[in-house]
C-alpha cells in the first residue's frame, strides 16, 4: 500500500512497533515514506499475560496512547495532510486526534462478525461467553468510532453486510485482497527442486479461521486434487500453529 500510495503523494507514516527487534524492517519501507515516527508498543511478559488477555476483553481502547494521540495531532498541525489513513480497528480509537481532516478506517474484517461466528462454533460454555463478550466489544468498537470517519474500507461483501447493520450512515466501500502477480509469479523462479507441483496456504496459524480453513482443505479438498495429480504437495507455512495443524505433517 505505501509503495503504491508513494508514487504520487507524500507519506508521513505513524505506527506503533511492539519490539525493538521490529526495527530492523523499517529500512524495507523508507524508501517509501518521507517521515516515519514510531511509538513503543510492547507486548506482555510471560508473568503479564494473563492480564493481558483480561485486559483484551475487558478494556476495548488498550491501544490507546497518549503518545500516539501527541504525535498524530502534531504531524497533522505540521503537515496538513489532506487525507489520512488509519490502519485496522483498533487505531479508529483516534478519530478525535485526527480531527476534521478527511479520514479513512481501513478495516479489512468485520471484527464483530468473527467474533460472532466463534460464538456459535464454540462448544464450550465459558468460550461462547468469552467471544459473546468480545463480539459486544468489538461491534461497540465498530458502531462507537468507525462512523466518525468518512469512509470505511474491507475486503468482502460479507464484512459489509454485516458492518451495515451497526454502522447506519458510514460509508463503506469492498477492496478485496490483491496479490502482486509480478512479484509472486512461480514461473520466473522454478529450479529443479520445484518441480513438483505445489500449493501453499499462508497465514498466522493461530488464527482460527486460518486453522479451519486449512483443516477443510486437508480433508474435503485436497484428497479430490491428489487424484488428478498424485505428486502434488500442499504446504502449510505461518507461526502458531496448534496441535490439529502441526498433526497433518503426519
Amino acid at each position: 500500500l505505501l509503495k503504491y500510495l508513494s508514487k504520487q503523494n507524500e507519506i508521513f507514516l505513524i505506527q506503533f512497533i511492539e519490539s525493538e527487534d521490529e526495527k530492523q524492517y523499517l529500512p524495507m519501507i523508507t524508501p517509501y515514506c518521507d517521515i516515519i515516527e514510531i511509538v513503543p508498543y510492547f507486548l506482555p511478559t510471560s508473568v503479564a499475560k494473563i492480564k493481558d488477555v483480561a485486559l483484551k476483553i475487558l478494556e476495548p481502547r488498550r491501544f490507546l496512547s497518549s503518545i500516539m494521540a501527541s504525535k498524530i495531532k502534531d504531524a497533522i498541525l505540521k503537515w496538513k495532510p489532506d487525507l489520512v489513513h488509519a490502519e485496522l480497528p483498533m487505531m479508529s480509537h483516534y478519530a478525535e486526534a485526527i480531527g476534521s481532516i478527511p479520514k479513512i478506517i481501513a478495516s479489512h474484517d468485520a471484527i464483530s462478525l468473527s467474533a460472532f461466528k466463534k460464538i456459535n462454533a464454540s462448544l464450550n460454555p465459558i468460550q461462547k461467553l468469552k467471544w459473546y463478550i468480545l463480539y459486544k466489544q468489538r461491534r461497540g468498537i465498530e458502531s462507537s468510532y468507525f462512523p466518525l470517519f468518512d469512509a470505511c474500507t474491507v475486503v468482502s461483501d460479507e464484512d459489509k453486510n454485516f458492518l451495515e447493520k451497526h454502522c447506519h450512515n458510514l460509508r463503506i466501500e469492498v477492496i478485496p485482497s490483491g496479490v502482486d502477480v509480478d512479484f509472486f509469479n512461480p514461473n520466473t523462479n522454478q529450479d529443479d527442486e520445484c518441480s513438483e507441483p505445489i500449493i501453499g496456504f499462508f497465514g498466522t496459524m493461530s488464527y482460527y479461521v486460518h486453522v479451519d480453513a486449512a483443516l477443510f482443505f486437508c480433508s474435503k479438498i485436497f484428497p479430490l486434487i491428489k487424484e488428478k495429480f498424485p505428486n502434488l504437495k500442499f504446504y502449510i507455512v505461518g507461526r502458531k500453529p496448534p496441535s490439529a495443524i502441526s498433526r497433518l505433517s503426519n
